[in-house]
């Protein structure tokens, strides 16, 4: 099961299932346990340290995992994840984006880059370097890249349609409108402007 995962996913997961296994040790049972009302109060704990409704919906799938159990639909824990919701709606993690057009012209001052191995372009820390040098406001994590990505192709005209299914978003997903759909950063048009002065 765990070789399904992403890197990423078992990233997340990680810190769950530690936490998860730090609860059951206290409560002196196996974190093999898959005792509903168990899983749901060290949900309970999360929500009270105001962990966010994504946070606590990924520490569900993670101990789903590791117990074999499909919690996702057990009505009880429905029932406590749509509470859960209700109280504490996730909200998008950007409320504006950058303009990928500021990183490409500077990724084009970049010579000669048949250097640049695809590990280090695929690395946090060298993506985190590159934002600053093109003057990406530092708020941005290299998980903004989707919210700038699909946010452009918009602005240039591509239709919802396709802009989902090359996502890996679902015909009738609300995603993207809720949470990826942003207007630009107006510091990355000052940013753009300041660089487009200095070539």
């Amino acid at each position: 099961m765990i070789s399904s995962l992403s890197t990423a996913t078992i990233n997340q997961y990680s810190v769950h299932w530690k936490n998860w296994v730090s609860f059951c040790c206290a409560q002196k049972t196996t974190p093999f346990n898959n005792k509903v009302n168990m899983i749901i109060e060290f949900l309970t704990n999360m929500f009270h340290n105001n962990s966010s409704y994504t946070s606590i919906n990924t520490a569900r799938s993670a101990i789903s995992l590791i117990t074999g159990n499909t919690l996702g639909e057990h009505e009880n824990l429905k029932r406590f994840m749509k509470g859960i919701h209700n109280l504490r709606p996730s909200k998008p993690k950007y409320n504006d984006t950058w303009d990928p057009k500021i990183v490409l012209e500077h990724l084009q001052t970049l010579h000669p880059n048949d250097s640049i191995s695809l590990e280090m372009l695929s690395s946090n820390r060298w993506v985190k370097i590159i934002f600053e040098k093109s003057g990406i406001n530092c708020k941005y994590t290299p998980y903004s890249i989707r919210h700038a990505s699909t946010s452009l192709a918009k602005r240039q005209g591509v239709p919802l349609e396709l802009i989902k299914k090359v996502a890996g978003w679902s015909p009738i997903s609300t995603t993207f409108s809720k949470f990826y759909d942003r207007p630009l950063d107006n510091n990355d048009r000052f940013a753009k402007t300041v660089l487009s002065s200095q070539m």
